[in-house]
């Protein structure tokens, strides 16, 4: 306002100082922010030739107190200090692109710290730059109400730029250090591991691409989306040289997760994406309360956005509780807020919000279906088929009238087997018309391992060799008829009708090469054997190899996942 100057008071520093956010481990997310955005500027620039060749390592020193975020990023060139390391708020790299924004990030450590150290060198440069932050002295003067300073005033008086020292003209890096750190938090390398692997954009763990993505990746409605995960920026993070992957896994304790399911959400009106990501169910259709990796997380430029539970609210009933998965948000109207606990984007996020409850309403109907499915069928015959054993094996030494209990409890068993059948049809059409067999198949799975293998693992039951058969899942399919081609339709006869001739004796063997005859088939080619592939392993090796084969044969697994276990024991073991 003409003949008014403005000013920004003391409290806005507290702000930046850490005042904006609750939890103190959110300091890490802001630094690493700001490191994976100098990385993309350094692969734009053509200083690394990679992502994963530029590592970013938080080092936590318990001894001295101090905690650092090195990159090997763009690092700042002399002319920028100021600007880049210095002022507030007002940060010249803002791009959509880039997960760090507003220039605010980079005081938040002040909160818990006596001083923030700046070291960084830009490439071209011989020198090392050197800013510090005094932050102990920005606390005293703000909590001095005697003392008259706004925020800029208070900013000058606390940096200072220490003299530049030497450094290869090539290399290019930032080390923020935070010095005398107070908060026994941000100290816990086990919780900081924890948190990185949450929040910040690293990869998936070679074990949760081998059992969940790239088998997920080989079914059809999946295969359009493999470009979408290659296409994830990820950064190679360690905590004191420890890799950080996420926290996914195809197992957890006693929990298996079932095959991952991949879904774009789009806005119905104008036909724009507005987010994609995937989702897998408790293959037991149980709850998944307690995981690290629980429940389906929001995602922008691959960093989480908000609580864990962001997007609980938009589950139908208790569905949040029956899902892990990730929503990437695409759209470029929506955009996560300065603080990064939830979304902006006006009309496009409750577009998204609205094609978000519509999808989920979905799952919740894949997962009651599934816990159904298990509760009424499957568990109903799994539990059945081992009450008539246990009958069976206990009338072996039982007397006449204990034997015709039994066989009253195996014959009622029996009929509880029979009425839960008659309850399968209804859920085979829900499995075939959503094209999720994989789902009836995760439960089927779920209990064999958790039904019958206990049963069948009983000392008795072992040494009476009187285990029963896994459930099959070919046993619960839809049975499928063959379309009708003209391969399939009976050929017609000369006079047609009734009065066709037959031959006197349909069981007589007939001349091929008579009129009329039908051709016989031509033979087929053999079907190679697995063992042919180990024809140069000496016999001792070829017996082991066939054993394993063996017993993947006699398991009740997809095709699929046969044949690339299969494979993979070919590349391990074939030179």
């Amino acid at each position: 306002m003409e003949g008014y100057k403005s000013t920004v008071g003391k409290d806005q520093m507290r702000q930046y100082m850490g005042g904006l956010y609750e939890n103190s481990m959110v300091i890490y997310r802001e630094y690493l922010q700001n490191a994976c955005d100098a990385v993309e500027l350094a692969l734009k620039a053509g200083l690394i030739p990679n992502r994963k060749q530029a590592n970013i390592a938080v080092v936590i020193d318990q001894y001295n107190k101090t905690i650092t975020i090195r990159d090997v990023g763009i690092g700042v060139d002399r002319e920028h200090i100021g600007p880049y390391l210095v002022d507030v708020a007002s940060s010249p790299k803002y791009n959509k692109k880039l997960v760090g924004r507003h220039g605010i990030g980079r005081l938040n450590g002040a909160n818990y710290c006596d001083a923030i150290i700046y070291e960084t060198s830009a490439a071209g440069e011989p020198i090392k730059s050197t800013l510090v932050w005094d932050v102990k002295k920005a606390k005293e003067i703000c909590a001095d109400d005697s003392v008259d300073m706004d925020t800029p005033q208070i900013i000058d008086a606390v940096t200072r730029r220490e003299p530049e020292q030497p450094e290869d003209i090539d290399a290019h890096y930032c080390n923020v250090t935070l010095v005398n750190v107070n908060d026994p938090h941000l100290m816990d390398e086990a919780a900081v591991k924890a948190y990185v692997a949450e929040i910040v954009s690293v990869s998936y763990s070679l074990e949760f691409m081998e059992n969940m993505l790239l088998p997920a990746l080989a079914i059809p409605a999946n295969q359009l989306f493999e470009e979408r995960f290659n296409s994830l920026w990820t950064y190679e993070v360690t905590v004191n040289t420890s890799p950080i992957e996420k926290s996914y896994q195809s197992e957890f304790g006693d929990v298996k997760i079932g095959v991952m399911q991949c879904f774009r959400l789009v806005d119905d009106k104008i036909s724009e994406e507005l987010g994609w990501g995937w989702y897998a169910l408790n293959k037991s259709a149980k709850q998944l309360n307690d995981l690290p990796f629980s429940f389906l997380r929001a995602r922008h430029n691959n960093f989480q956005v908000g609580s864990k539970e962001l997007l609980n609210g938009y589950h139908y009933g208790a569905g949040a509780k029956y899902i892990i998965g990730e929503l990437h948000v695409t759209h470029p109207e929506i955009e996560p807020s300065t603080s990064r606990d939830g979304f902006i984007g006006g009309p496009v996020k409750r577009r998204l919000e609205m094609a978000l409850r519509k999808f989920l309403r979905g799952v919740y109907t894949q997962y009651d279906k599934a816990s159904h499915f298990r509760s009424d069928v499957i568990d109903v015959i799994g539990k059945a088929e081992i009450e008539i054993a246990r009958l069976k094996l206990q009338n072996k030494d039982a007397d006449a009238e204990e034997k015709t209990k039994n066989k009253e409890q195996i014959k009622k068993k029996t009929e509880e087997k029979k009425n839960a059948l008659t309850l399968l049809p209804k859920y085979q059409e829900y499995f075939q018309k959503n094209n999720v067999w994989f789902v009836a198949e995760d439960i089927i799975e779920s209990v064999n391992e958790s039904v019958i293998e206990p049963y069948n693992q009983r000392p008795l039951v072992q040494k009476t060799d009187s285990q029963i058969p896994f459930l099959k899942v070919k046993d619960y399919k839809p049975v499928a008829h063959p379309p009708v081609t003209p391969s399939t339709i009976p050929a017609a006869t000369p006079t047609g009708g009734e009065d066709s001739v037959q031959p006197d004796n349909p069981d007589k063997p007939q001349d091929p090469n008579a009129p009329g005859s039908t051709p016989p088939p031509l033979p087929t080619p053999p079907t190679p054997s697995e063992m042919d592939y180990y024809k140069s392993l000496s016999k001792v090796e070829r017996d082991m190899v066939k054993k394993f084969i063996s017993v993947i044969n006699t398991t009740d697994l997809p095709e699929k996942v046969k044949e690339r276990m299969f494979a993979k024991l070919r590349k391990k073991i074939i030179k």
